[in-house]
Order: structure tokens, then C-alpha cells, then sequence
């Protein structure tokens, strides 16, 4: 920021000089308005306000497309067959798990019949075996010594066939499974909420070319909007996580939506298509690297998945709270800073202030000693305590 206002003396003399020269009439009008403010006997007081950031831009501004927070795209799997019926149509609004569309498939209700039918039969059998078990180990408590030997026999042999059932049994079991797996394969849901952006129905007609790998539904969320844009890494210092944007149409129409950065890539982007290039009003430079960057909007209302738009870097939240003045607006007194100020009566007063660092604009932060609602003065030789000064009606 300038050094405000060094002040309107600078100005009352060019205006000086203006008339001087014979600029004429709207000179001698310029030299009366000036002088009448700084070249008075009373003083020009300016309000704080106007040295404080406010939610005012960085200076950087980007390019950046918006695009939903989420997004579906559902391809047709050849190997499933082909389309037996399509459950949505563009503009729908789907639920996660909403059917979309069905394959055709292959007819399993045989094989499904056929596998049922095996493990009722297995269960049959391995309950047949474990009866037959249970009555032998009785059978062998009570046997002579030659009959305990052919019961032995007999409740091996029935031990071994209760496992091989029981395995047969998992078998079928994972038969019938996998058949009722790919019958639920066929129908495709949603994963989330949303709304059916598109439904190609060229590739289900079997679309070749180019068309070809390109999904068959897709499916845009309908919570919050994102902006992706870039950023050049010779600007990565004027953005950081968390920063706040503003971000406006391309087109120039109305609305304004606020909202931050919540990711900034770490490595370069590439230079596909689609990407979305962006520098803050510079030209690409080919011997530096641009880095994503991702935007959460607050609300999205009046915006549209795909609008291009303009964003505006807006300024660090502790900048803007705080007041800055021209360092040279700051006097020491034996080490003591203090300010002029207006005080009720529209005279200099002088006030007393607490500085912290001064930035590479020479402005200097006031931590304590002034509100937003003070009026300053600059120092110059004019000002005396108890002056009556002039107060800027335009920021009163």
C-alpha cells in the first residue's frame, strides 16, 4: 500500500504549479479545492479505515472451472453382454444404490435350481452319517472284543464320509453363491447421490470410434461445488491452504460466491486435456511449473458444473483486521511512538500507540492505541495540539 495521502500537499502543489503554467480555469478550480484542504490552516484528518485491508484482494487472480464435489461415470462392461434395460434418464435425481441400468446376462436359474438341489441332499446325507455315528460309539461301549473291531471299522469309515459330505456341501454352498453373485452383478447402481448429467445411449448401440471408451452414465453430486484451477510456482507465496477466494463469472454476470483453498498439489500438473490453465494476468512461462490447486465453495447457487470463472486471491484474515499506517505517520519521542489524531472536537490530539513490524510497503502495524473509527493526521509542520483540523467527510 502507498503512502496515503503524502499527502494532498503533494497535490496542492502540482495544482500550484497547474496554474502557474496557465492551465486555465479548471486549474485555478483544482488549486482552490486542494488548498482549501491542505494548504489551509487546518489539517486533513483521514480515517483508519481506509489503511485497513478489509476483505480486500491479494492482487492475484486466476482462471479455474467448476465441477461437483463428487462424480460418477459408469462404463459398459462388454464382457457382461449387452444392455437389457436402462432404469435413468438425464436430469433424474438418484439415491447411493438406485439402480441405473441392467445387463442382460446369462440365464443361471438352472444352474441355481441344480445347486440348491445338491446341498439339501448333502445336508440329507451328512445328517444321515452323524446319527449313524452316534449310534456306533454307542454300539462300541457295550461290544464283545472281535465285534468292538468290525464297529470300529465302521464308525471310521462313517467319519471319513461325514467330512467328504461336509466338504461337498462348502462346495455347492460357493457354487450357488457365485451364481446368485454375477445375477447381482448384472444390475449397475449409484454410489452416491446426485443427478444424471448424461446417458450416452450411442455407446449402448455399440458407438465405435472415439465414442467407444467413453462412459455410458455419469452422475454429478448435489453437495458441494468445487473450482479446479492452477497456479504458477513463481506465485505459490501468495496462496496457501486455507486462503480465501472470491470468485466470479467469466461472462461478467452477476453473483459473487466466496469460499477457500482447500488443496494445492504437489507436484506439477500436466498438460492434458482439460486442464485448466491459469496464472495470476501472466503469460504462460515455459520455464516454470503450474501446481493444482482446489477450491470449496461455500454455496453454489446460480452456478453451474462447467461454468468457467475468475478467482481472486482475497487477503489473509489478520491482514485485513489489522491497521497499518505510513511509517512516517508514526513519530518518536524519546522512544515513545505516537500519532495525531481528531479527536471529538475535530482537533489534534496528540495519541499514543504501540507499533509492531513494518512491511515491505513501509507500513507500519498499530497493535494498540487506534480503532477503525479514529481519524489521523499527517505530521506535518501545521499540526499543533488543540488545532482544528479538516475531517474527510467521504470516510466519516
Amino acid at each position: 500500500m502507498s503512502k496515503k495521502k503524502k499527502w494532498l500537499i503533494a497535490g496542492a502543489i502540482c495544482a500550484g504549479v497547474l496554474v502557474l503554467a496557465g492551465i486555465g480555469a479548471g486549474g485555478v478550480y483544482v488549486f482552490t479545492h486542494m488548498n482549501q484542504i491542505a494548504v489551509s490552516s487546518e489539517p486533513y484528518a483521514e480515517s483508519v479505515a481506509v489503511y485497513m485491508g478489509g476483505d480486500s484482494e491479494s492482487g492475484q487472480t486466476f482462471s479455474g472451472k467448476v465441477e461437483p464435489e463428487k462424480q460418477q461415470k459408469v462404463y459398459i462392461d462388454s464382457e457382461k453382454g449387452s444392455i437389457k434395460k436402462t432404469y435413468v434418464k438425464e436430469g433424474d435425481q438418484v439415491k447411493k444404490g438406485d439402480k441405473l441400468f441392467e445387463y442382460e446376462g446369462e440365464d443361471h436359474s438352472d444352474e441355481v435350481e441344480q445347486a440348491n438341489l445338491q446341498i439339501e441332499m448333502t445336508n440329507l446325507q451328512i445328517s444321515r452319517l452323524q446319527k449313524s455315528i452316534t449310534e456306533t460309539e454307542k454300539q462300541l461301549k457295550t461290544a464283545g472284543k472281535e465285534e468292538k473291531s468290525q464297529l470300529q471299522d465302521e464308525l471310521d469309515q462313517a467319519n471319513f464320509d461325514l467330512k467328504t459330505s461336509q466338504l461337498e456341501l462348502k462346495q455347492h454352498q460357493k457354487e450357488l453363491s457365485a451364481l446368485t453373485k454375477n445375477k447381482g452383478s448384472n444390475v449397475i447402481t449409484s454410489k452416491h447421490d446426485g443427478i444424471v448429467q448424461s446417458v450416452n445411449q450411442d455407446i449402448a448401440d455399440g458407438a465405435t470410434g472415439d465414442q467407444a471408451g467413453g462412459p455410458y452414465i455419469q452422475i454429478v453430486s448435489t453437495g458441494k461445488y468445487l473450482v479446479k484451477s492452477q497456479i504458477n510456482e513463481l506465485l505459490m507465496d501468495t496462496m496457501k491452504k486455507g486462503s480465501k477466494v472470491k470468485v466470479t463469472l467469466k461472462t461478467g454476470g452477476e453473483g459473487e460466491w466466496k469460499g477457500k483453498v482447500t488443496s494445492i498439489g504437489k507436484l506439477p500438473a500436466g498438460t492434458g486435456e482439460g486442464e485448466e490453465e491459469s496464472y495470476a494476468e501472466e503469460e504462460m512461462n515455459p520455464q516454470s511449473s503450474n501446481y493444482p490447486f482446489t477450491i470449496l465453495l461455500d454455496s453454489h447457487k446460480g452456478l453451474e458444473v462447467g461454468y468457467h470463472v475468475n478467482i481472486e486471491v482475497m487477503s489473509d484474515e489478520a491482514d485485513a483486521e489489522a491497521i497499518k499506517l505510513p511509517s512516517d505517520m508514526v513519530i518518536q519521542d524519546d522512544g515513545e511512538p505516537y500519532v495525531w489524531k481528531a479527536d471529538e472536537n475535530q482537533k489534534a490530539v496528540k495519541q499514543p500507540v504501540e507499533i509492531g513490524d513494518t512491511d515491505e510497503n513501509d507500513m507500519v502495524e498499530i497493535k494498540s492505541g487506534l480503532t477503525p473509527d479514529d481519524y489521523v493526521i499527517y505530521p506535518d509542520p501545521a499540526v499543533k495540539e488543540g488545532k482544528q483540523v479538516t475531517v474527510n467527510a467521504d470516510t466519516e
